[in-house]
C-alpha cells in the first residue's frame, strides 16, 4: 500500500471515530454577566455569544437559547428563551419574589447542544446576599481539619507508563470540598529508597519526569499543608507499548516524541481540535526515540488533541495540550483623563485589531462597576478566554480558570499543561457507524407537530388537522402523511401564545386523538462548579452588600422603595401549606363565608372574564406568571397577598370544585376554555384564614351553569409553546452637572451595554455618566469577530467626590 493510499485508509477510519454531532460541529456558550455575584432586588444583565466547535465563529445553527437560573438545590427556579441571531443574544432575570439569599448558578444551552451532554453547557455559580447583617465567617476552611480524605490521581502522560522509559507522570490532589491542595513529595522505591522530591504548581497539580522498572513498585508520600502525610501507590509499568509526549520548547513549533522499546514499526500520528482534523502522517519509528515538529500556526489557539494510532485505526495513546497562537483580537479602550468627577460624562474609545493587527469589525459587550464596592481576584473571574477557549472543552470542574489567561508566564503555561494532562477530555467518542442527534438544532421559527389516531389506536392517514390562535392573527390548515403525522413550521413566537389544534377524520369526523410531540426537560444534575463557592464569597462582598443597604436606607426615607428595585429579605411566620390532591374534590364556599362574591347574572357586558375581574378586585393584581421554568409564561394572572404565608401568592383558580392548573385557568380568564356567560356566580377568598389554609391559597372560586364546560374533546388540543422571552433595557441616567438638587446616586453597576460593535475601521465608542463618588471604576468589554477570534480587555479609572 502506498502511503497516499494508507493515510487516506486512515482518514476514513477516523471519520467514523467521530460522532454525527461532532461532524456537523458542536456549539459552545459563553454570558457575559454584568457583575460577579449579587444582591436580592438586583437584574443580572448578561450577554450570549453561541459559537462553532473550535473555530469559535459565530454559530449559525442553533436560533434559541435556553439560559436558566438554578438554586443551590439544584432546583430550576426561573428560565429564558431568547432568540439567537448571528450567534449572540442577550436577556436579564430580576432577583425579586421567589429568589431568597443562597448560592445560585446560571446554565445556558441549545437544543444542539444536548446531543453532547450537560457536561459542556455554560454552567456558573455566583452569590445572591440579602441585605441584613451577617457573620462573614460562615464558610468553612480547611484550618486544622484532616486531609488524608484527599483524593489523590495519576495520570501517564498520553495514558500509558511502559518500563525503562522516561515520561511525565501527572497528579492531581482535591480535598473534599473539591478545591486543589498545594502539596509536596517524594517518590520512594520498594525498599523505601528515597528516589526524587516533586511539588505541585497550582490548583494541587503538578508533573514530574519518571523512568519506571516493570521489576519495581513504587510509592509516594504527600506532604500536606497541615503537616499530615499520606502513602499511596503509584501506577505500574507495562514491559510493552509506547510514550507519547509533547512539548512546545518555542513559540512557533511543537515537538512530539514517540518512544518505544521495539523500534522498526509504523504508526499513524493525528492531530485534531475538536472535530478539524489538522495534522496527520504516517511515521516510521526507526529507533527508540522518534521526534516530530509541527508548526503551532496550524492550530487554532485552543486544545488539541494528539493521538497515536495503529495500522488498523485503533488509539493506543493520546494527549492534549494547549495550544496559544496568535488568533485572537488585540483591543484596546482608552478615556480623555484617568480621573473624572463624580456624574460627570466619560466617553470610551474602542479599538479593535484582528490576530494580525489590521482593524476588525467585531461584536461586543461592556460591563461599568464600581470595584471599590463590587470586587474579585482576577484570577477568579470567568472570561470568554477560559469558558470557550477551556471550560467548554473540559469535562468536571476547572478551579480559577482565568489564571491560566491573566498572566502570561512560564509557570502559567506549565500550569496549564498540568491541567491538560490531568483534566480528561473525551468529547470525541468511537461509533461505529452514524446515528442521528437526539436533539434537533432549532431555529428562530418553532415546529409544531404531533400524531392522529384514530379512537381504536391506530394511525390515521388524510387526517385535516387545524392550527388556531386568534390572539396572533394565525389560522393553518394540513393533512396528516401515511403515518398519521402532522407539523406546522415557521411559528415565529415573540412571546407565548395559545394555540388551538382541532383534527378530524373522514367524513369530518371528530372521533380522532391528538398526541403532541414533546421535547423532554433538561435533567438538572449536581452542580459541578460548587467548589467556586467554598471561598469566602460572602466576605468579598462586604462593601457591596454595606453600599446597598445605605441605598435601601435612602429609597426608603425619600419614598422610592420599590420591591422591583430593592427585595427586603422577609421572615416569614407561618410555615407554607403544601397543596395536595385534596383540590381535586368537590369544593365549595359556604354562603357568606366567601370574602366577596360576584353574582354573574348582574355583571354588566364585559370583553372577558379577565377584564371583569380586574375591575371589580381592587386587591388583585394581575400580572406576568411562569408556572413551569420550562413552560410559556401566562401574560396576566391574579396575584393576592396571603395571610399566612405573609407573602404575595399567584391565587389558586377553582372551578366546578376542582383546581385549575395555571394555564388552564388563563384559558377560562380569556374565554377560549369556558366563556363567562356560562358562569353563575365566583366567590373570591382573600382573608378568610380557615378557607385560605383549606383551599391552600388566596382563591377564586368558580361556579358554572353547567358542569363539564371544562372538558375538551379528544380531537381539540390546547398548546401553548414557549415563545421568546421579553428583553429589558439597561436604564443609564443622564445627569446636569449644574443641577445640585439630587439624592445621592450610589449606584455600583454603572453601565451595561450588550450591543457595542466595531466596523471595517475597528473604532466604536460610548458613553455613560458617573455615579457619585469617591470610587474606582472597572470597564470590561469582552467580544467576538467574523473569523472566530476572541477579545477581551480591562481599563481602570478613578472618580473623586
Amino acid at each position: 500500500m502506498t502511503l497516499n493510499r494508507f493515510l487516506l485508509a486512515i482518514a476514513f477510519i477516523l471519520s467514523l471515530c467521530i460522532t454525527v454531532h461532532a461532524q456537523s460541529s458542536y456549539e459552545k456558550v459563553h454570558l457575559h454577566l454584568d457583575k460577579p455575584y449579587y444582591v436580592l432586588g438586583d437584574t443580572i444583565w448578561f450577554k450570549a455569544y453561541v459559537v462553532k466547535g473550535s473555530t469559535n465563529y459565530l454559530s449559525n445553527i442553533s436560533g434559541a437559547l435556553y439560559v436558566e437560573l438554578i438554586n443551590e438545590k439544584d432546583s430550576l427556579i426561573r428560565s429564558l428563551k431568547i432568540p439567537v441571531i448571528g450567534g449572540t443574544s442577550m436577556g436579564d432575570f430580576t432577583l425579586d419574589e421567589g429568589v431568597d439569599s443562597g448560592n445560585y448558578r446560571i446554565r445556558a444551552y441549545t437544543q444542539w447542544m444536548r446531543n453532547a451532554g450537560e457536561e459542556y453547557f455554560f454552567d456558573q455559580s455566583f452569590r445572591v446576599s440579602g441585605i441584613g447583617r451577617f457573620n462573614t465567617n460562615t464558610v468553612a476552611t480547611n484550618g486544622e481539619d484532616s486531609l488524608l480524605q484527599s483524593d489523590i490521581q495519576f495520570f501517564p502522560e498520553g495514558g500509558l507508563l511502559v518500563g525503562g522509559i522516561t515520561s511525565r507522570l501527572a497528579f492531581k490532589v482535591t480535598s473534599m470540598n473539591g478545591l486543589g491542595i498545594n502539596v509536596k513529595g517524594v517518590v520512594l522505591d520498594q525498599s523505601g529508597k528515597s528516589l526524587f522530591n516533586f511539588q505541585s504548581l497550582h490548583a494541587g497539580m503538578g508533573s514530574f519526569p519518571w523512568t519506571p522498572e516493570t521489576s519495581q513498585t513504587y510509592t509516594a508520600k504527600f506532604l500536606f499543608p497541615n503537616g499530615e502525610e499520606k502513602t499511596v501507590p503509584l501506577p505500574s509499568a507495562t514491559d510493552t507499548g509506547y510514550v507519547l509526549g509533547v512539548y512546545q520548547p518555542n513559540k512557533d513549533s511543537i515537538l512530539v516524541r514517540i518512544n518505544t522499546k521495539t523500534p522498526d514499526q509504523q504508526v499513524v500520528l493525528v492531530a485534531r481540535t475538536g472535530s478539524e482534523m489538522v495534522f496527520s502522517s504516517a511515521i516510521k519509528l526507526s529507533k527508540n526515540v522518534n521526534s516530530v515538529w509541527i508548526e503551532k500556526n496550524v492550530f487554532p489557539t485552543g486544545i488539541a488533541q494528539f493521538t497515536l494510532l495503529d495500522l488498523k485505526g485503533n488509539p493506543m495513546n493520546e494527549r492534549l495540550i494547549f495550544i496559544k497562537s496568535a488568533d485572537q483580537m488585540q483591543l484596546n479602550l482608552t478615556t480623555e483623563k484617568k480621573s473624572y468627577n463624580s456624574r460627570e460624562q466619560v466617553t470610551i474609545n474602542l479599538s479593535a485589531r484582528d490576530g494580525n493587527g489590521k482593524a476588525t469589525a467585531g461584536t461586543f459587550s461592556v460591563s461599568v462597576v464600581d470595584e471599590s464596592k463590587v470586587s474579585i481576584a482576577e484570577t477568579t473571574e470567568h472570561t470568554i478566554f477560559s469558558n470557550l477557549l477551556l471550560k467548554s472543552e473540559l469535562r468536571g470542574y476547572v478551579e480559577k480558570p482565568n489564571y491560566y489567561f491573566s498572566t502570561d508566564t512560564s509557570n502559567s503555561d506549565e500550569a496549564l499543561d498540568n491541567l491538560m494532562l490531568t483534566q480528561g477530555f473525551r468529547r470525541f467518542e468511537s461509533k461505529e457507524k452514524e446515528q442521528k442527534p437526539a436533539f434537533e438544532a432549532e431555529g428562530l421559527e418553532t415546529a409544531i407537530s404531533g400524531t392522529v389516531k384514530t379512537l381504536g389506536n391506530k394511525f390515521l392517514p388524510n387526517a385535516a388537522v387545524t392550527l388556531i390562535s386568534l390572539k396572533a392573527n394565525i389560522i393553518k390548515g394540513t393533512t396528516t402523511d401515511t403515518a398519521g403525522r402532522f407539523r406546522f413550521d415557521d411559528l415565529l413566537l415573540t412571546d407565548s401564545i395559545k394555540f388551538a389544534i382541532q383534527a378530524k377524520g373522514p367524513k369530518n369526523s371528530a372521533k380522532v386523538e391528538i398526541i403532541l410531540d414533546s421535547i423532554s426537560k433538561m435533567h438538572i444534575g449536581k452542580n459541578k462548579n460548587a467548589a467556586d463557592l467554598s471561598s469566602n464569597m460572602i466576605g468579598s462582598m462586604q462593601a457591596y452588600i454595606e453600599n446597598n443597604r445605605m441605598l435601601d436606607s435612602i429609597y426608603e426615607k425619600t419614598g422610592q422603595l420599590d420591591r422591583s428595585q430593592r427585595l427586603r429579605e422577609v421572615n416569614i411566620s407561618a410555615k407554607r401549606q403544601e397543596q395536595k390532591n385534596a383540590y381535586q374534590g368537590n369544593i365549595t364556599i359556604p354562603e357568606g363565608h366567601a370574602d366577596k362574591t360576584i353574582d354573574m347574572e348582574k355583571q354588566k357586558t364585559f370583553g372577558n372574564l379577565g377584564t371583569m375581574l380586574k375591575s371589580s378586585l381592587p386587591n388583585v393584581t394581575f400580572k406576568p406568571y411562569q408556572p413551569d421554568p420550562y413552560g410559556p409564561e401566562i401574560q396576566e394572572f391574579p396575584y393576592a397577598y396571603n395571610p399566612i404565608t405573609n407573602a404575595v401568592e399567584p391565587m389558586k383558580i377553582i372551578l366546578e370544585g376542582r383546581s385549575l392548573d395555571p394555564i388552564s385557568a388563563a384559558g377560562v380568564f380569556d374565554n377560549t376554555i369556558l366563556d363567562a356567560s356560562d358562569i353563575a356566580k365566583i366567590d373570591i377568598v382573600q382573608m378568610n384564614q380557615a378557607l385560605i389554609g383549606m383551599l391552600g391559597g388566596p382563591s377564586i372560586v368558580i361556579y358554572s351553569k353547567k358542569k363539564g364546560k371544562i372538558n375538551q374533546p379528544l380531537n381539540l388540543i390546547n398548546v401553548h409553546p414557549k415563545g421568546f422571552s421579553r428583553v429589558k433595557t439597561f436604564y443609564s441616567p443622564k445627569y446636569d452637572l449644574h443641577n445640585d438638587k439630587h439624592i445621592s446616586d450610589l449606584r455600583t453597576m454603572i453601565y451595561w451595554n450588550p450591543n457595542v460593535k466595531t466596523y471595517a475601521n475597528g473604532e466604536a465608542n460610548f458613553s455613560f455618566f458617573n455615579a457619585d463618588g469617591p470610587g474606582k471604576y472597572k470597564v470590561i468589554i469582552e467580544g467576538i469577530n467574523g473569523n472566530g477570534e476572541l477579545g477581551r480587555y480591562t481599563l481602570r479609572f478613578s472618580v473623586s467626590k
